[in-house]
């Protein structure tokens, strides 16, 4: 359960960062995981974001979320996050 909250928190972070309006189709979800797939997860977020400050995010997200279960399970939850917001911006046309 943590995990898809992780994945879906990253994603929806995604959609309000771009603030376009736009929500994401689902043939664009099959190319944002295509192109996230292919450069990575931080090239693509690198492209919208500081990454410094989504570092913060992410970590609070993993340190939360990890505090429910086992601890060493917070960096999956990071890679989770990420890939959800890496998703969700390209998903949005960002």
């Amino acid at each position: 359960m943590q995990g898809a909250t992780a994945f879906l928190s990253g994603f929806l972070s995604a959609l309000c960062l771009l603030e376009s309006g736009t929500r994401p189709r689902a043939d664009s979800l099959t190319r944002a995981v295509a192109t996230v797939s292919s450069r990575g997860r931080h090239a693509v977020i690198a492209d919208h974001c500081d990454l410094g400050a989504v570092a913060e995010i992410e970590n609070a997200v993993g340190r939360s979320l990890a505090s429910d279960c086992d601890d060493a399970l917070e960096s999956t939850f990071v890679r989770l996050f990420e890939s959800g917001l890496a998703t969700g911006l390209v998903a949005a046309g960002g």
